[in-house]
């Protein structure tokens, strides 16, 4: 069943929770939402059957979640935001966090606003073209000015993250120019995958539950 939360300037966003375990919240990209983004490639089933929790929520804007019409909900950090009150609601002050496209960038965008959040992240189809303005999905999302990280922004996040990108991903270009500009982070490129087929891609799942595994094993901050 469909869970809401609502953010400082009342806008709902629409959440679900599946399973049991360590929590992974997961934030789709641009035009799509939780159950396509995530649920209809199987990462609900992936995630739940390897002991997590799936926390998947539909960004303002998208799903279930409100459309406010004004330009001006829909800056960055008030959609990094919803991920935390999401986060909040569904019970973890701190996750595993697993961004898409969009997503991703907005993951980022969390790590850097309130980093305490995140213990780990995967940030994926979101690589070189993050620093280029005018192919950022995020900005179609908002249709206004978009602010990434600077580089020295992006090289103070000090928490864990993997970059995963397809190899003719031409939306997000290459894993590894994001991932070196992070402060902990390495790339890993899907093999033969574009933008739309890397989600779902059974490389992209393992080098996920592989790259959490790693994490749960070490003590936590």
């Amino acid at each position: 069943m469909t869970e809401f939360v609502t953010a400082p300037d009342g806008v709902r966003v629409a959440y679900d929770i599946v399973g049991e375990g360590e929590a992974i919240v997961l934030v789709h990209g641009f035009g799509a939402s939780r159950v396509q983004n995530w649920r209809e490639p199987g990462w609900y089933d992936t995630l739940t059957v390897a002991g997590y929790q799936v926390v998947a929520l539909d960004c303002r804007g998208h799903g279930e979640s409100d459309k406010p019409h004004d330009l001006a909900a829909y800056g960055e950090s008030a959609m990094a935001n919803d991920i935390a009150l999401v986060m909040r609601a569904a019970g973890h002050e701190r996750a595993f966090v697993m961004g898409y496209s969009m997503g991703g960038s907005l993951v980022i965008r969390l790590m850097h606003d309130q980093p305490r959040c995140v213990r780990a992240a995967i940030l994926g189809g979101v690589g070189s073209n993050y620093f280029t303005r005018s192919n950022a999905a995020l900005a179609a999302c908002m249709r206004a000015p978009r602010e990434p990280l600077t580089r020295d922004q992006l090289a103070a996040i000090s928490i864990p993250a993997l970059v995963v990108c397809g190899e003719t991903d031409d939306v997000s270009g290459p894993a590894e120019t994001l991932a070196s500009a992070l402060g902990n982070a390495r790339g890993v490129t899907v093999p033969k995958r574009d933008h739309m087929r890397t989600v779902g891609d059974k490389v992209y799942k393992q080098v996920v539950l592989e790259f959490f595994a790693r994490i749960r094993r070490k003590p936590v901050e």
